[in-house]
């Protein structure tokens, strides 16, 4: 075993490069502008020499603060620290001023340090992994999850976007983005991803990238067929739906979709007993669904960080454009501080959906259930602080969207309508949009909508 360790640290030794390090804190000893140059690409941790490290942090220290980096300051700094001595004191930092004339290279050396601490990030990482796997007493399920966080926290550091843009880039990319909007709009097109709900369309522009909208409802109201009406209507367009479904089988889903493409009757659909006239809808309604580029990921405990890996990976193949997720609160929450309560589990799965939503730069549409609080009301509606479990939904997401049924409570009428049929969609939240009622009609087996002046979507 000892035999093991030494190996791997004599791999280490091999990955860093000890004449850029030197260089790189020579010129920033010897030039006090030099530090500025490279700030943004290094962090003390990066250097594999425990000198350098400690030299960098104190000149962070003083960059902090506003003061001169210079052989004098970095002195003192280390000085007051407790850490002159461990650098090798005055002489040390005398010798490396000497060693660089110029900063004239200092980005240039400070992006090969970089690129051997994220190589060296990599080995360990991977040394990780290997321990973890071979080791039988380990959950696979929870070593893969591992290995991805590993690697995903590797990823995102080593090629994480540039946070500093100029405010002209900005304003001329918001100006580029109305005269598209204008086009789309000419053409009569949705400016964002269809939503299979015209009045929603036109209030929205469609889901846009970026943006995390929870839908939620009670039970029987009818989420998951609302989501896959969504996600057929965004397919139709050409847009590749990526439903990740936790709670219904991909086959109770297909179901669902062949109906809403056929005029048959789901009791002798599912019992086996259809006429030929509706055997024949059938197959024209399957060649339809069929045809639709949408893809189901079935997996009932799935993680966040699952689903992001999947969607980032459907993505890059053209396979992504929007995900739908049923529902919030099956997601796997599991989290390695064990403190947290079911609360703060939420909350922190709902951020990181919107995180999510951001960095892929895809529309996530998240069903949620809501508590019993809405049934206790005379009135049956859903309310904002009825999210279940957690207030921080509310705040994460962009657009929080509330489906209601008057007819299940027995409300025979609503607002002088017939509540038969009657599916009512509650735009709670929307950041840029009002809040209103948006009302359509369903079907008996949940598989078919229309505006409700029966007119379809």
């Amino acid at each position: 075993m000892k035999k093991q360790s030494n190996i791997q640290e004599e791999k280490l030794l091999s990955l860093y490069n000890p004449e850029a390090e030197a260089a790189v804190i020579s010129a920033i000893i010897a030039e006090s502008t030099a530090f500025a140059s490279v700030n943004s690409i290094l962090r003390p941790e990066m250097f594999y020499t425990d000198k350098f490290t400690l030299i960098y942090q104190a000149v962070e220290a003083l960059y902090d603060k506003g003061a001169r980096i210079d052989c004098i300051t970095i002195t003192e700094q280390l000085r007051q620290s407790g850490k002159l001595e461990a650098i090798g004191g005055v002489v040390a930092l005398t010798e490396l001023m000497l060693q660089v004339t110029s900063a004239a290279h200092i980005e240039s050396h400070a992006l090969l340090v970089q690129q051997e601490y994220y190589r060296r990030r990599t080995f360990n990482a991977a040394q990780k992994i290997i321990s973890l796997s071979s080791d039988p007493m380990n959950d696979i399920a929870d070593v893969i999850d591992t290995a991805q966080k590993e690697i995903e926290n590797i990823t995102e550091q080593a090629y994480r976007k540039d946070d500093n843009i100029a405010l002209s880039d900005s304003a001329y990319a918001a100006f580029q983005g109305y005269f598209e909007r204008e086009k789309a709009t000419k053409q009569g097109a949705t400016i964002g991803i269809e939503t299979g709900i015209s009045v929603l369309n036109k209030l929205s522009g469609g889901w846009q990238k970026g943006n995390f909208i929870v839908l939620a409802a009670r039970p029987a109201m009818g989420k998951t067929s609302v989501a896959l009406h969504m996600a057929k209507a965004a397919a139709k367009k050409g847009f590749h739906p990526v439903i990740f479904s936790l709670e219904m089988s991909r086959t109770e889903l297909s179901n669902k979709l062949l109906l809403s493409e056929s005029d048959i009757d789901s009791t002798r659909f599912k019992n086996g007993g259809l006429s030929q006239s509706e055997i024949n809808d059938l197959e024209r309604g399957a060649g339809v669904v069929c045809e639709l580029p949408i893809t189901i990921n079935d997996k009932s405990d799935i993680s966040v960080r699952q689903i992001k890996n999947t969607a980032k990976l459907l993505k890059k193949q053209g396979k992504c454009d929007v995900v739908f997720i049923d529902y919030l609160q099956l997601i796997n929450m599991r989290n390695e501080n064990r403190q947290y309560n079911r609360e703060q589990e939420v909350s922190q799965t709902s951020r990181a959906l919107k995180l999510m939503a951001k960095e892929l730069e895809i529309p996530v549409i998240v069903l949620s259930q809501l508590s019993r609080n809405c049934e206790e009301r005379a009135s049956k509606r859903p309310l904002l602080s009825d999210l279940r479990e957690s207030g921080a939904i509310e705040q994460d997401a962009d657009m929080v969207m509330f489906l209601f049924r008057p007819e299940y409570y027995n409300i025979r009428t609503y607002e002088d309508k017939d509540t038969k049929g009657l599916l009512i969609l509650d735009i709670a939240k929307g950041r840029n949009l009002p809040t209103c009622e948006i009302e359509f009609a369903y079907n008996e087996q949940f598989t078919r909508f229309f505006d409700h002046n029966e007119k379809p979507f």
